[in-house]
């Protein structure tokens, strides 16, 4: 799916269902250009039209600003945005995309270790997501260690899964 943004900024969504036994999970975050899922958009705009969630609204808009900022090329005022960000305002699947754009942003810039610490953060909080096993990877290999690198896209491979049966 391909949708432009009030900002003219074109996304492209694409959904990845895998199958792992009986069991069957939904990926949205592939390919979005370092962007947050679809659904997670979707909850945060729930979210910021409650009453009194001011802060929650403003933290999201920095998030999405962000966004922009660093498909544009702006990196730098990119990650800076995103650590104005409060680590405890974001629900979980927002403050796990906002790590995961501090982390490849950093990689970006040359600040490699840095972006691999804020990929961990994102880690931590949802385990099990290919993007980031994938900037992982990427981030390994231009540190030149490979093995890691290799393990990591590894990785993101099993988590894919194969295609299942068309």
């Amino acid at each position: 799916m391909r949708h432009r943004d009030v900002d003219g900024l074109l996304s492209k969504i694409v959904w990845s269902v895998v199958q792992r036994g009986d069991v069957h999970k939904l990926y949205d975050y592939e390919d979005l250009e370092l962007g947050m899922s679809f659904t997670s958009q979707i909850a945060s705009g729930a979210l910021t039209s409650l009453q009194g969630a001011e802060q929650l609204t403003e933290a999201v808009a920095a998030v999405l600003t962000a966004r922009r900022m660093g498909l544009e090329g702006n990196t730098s005022g990119a990650i800076e945005l995103l650590r104005t960000v409060a680590d405890d305002i974001l629900p979980k699947g927002l403050e796990v995309g906002r790590r995961m754009m501090i982390g490849a942003f950093l990689i970006d810039e040359g600040e490699t270790q840095a972006g691999l610490a804020e990929l961990a953060k994102a880690r931590a909080l949802k385990p099990g997501m290919p993007i980031v096993m994938y900037l992982e990877a990427i981030a390994f290999n231009d540190l030149e260690d490979h093995a890691k690198a290799l393990a990591r896209a590894q990785s993101y491979v099993r988590e894919l899964g194969g295609d299942g049966p068309i």
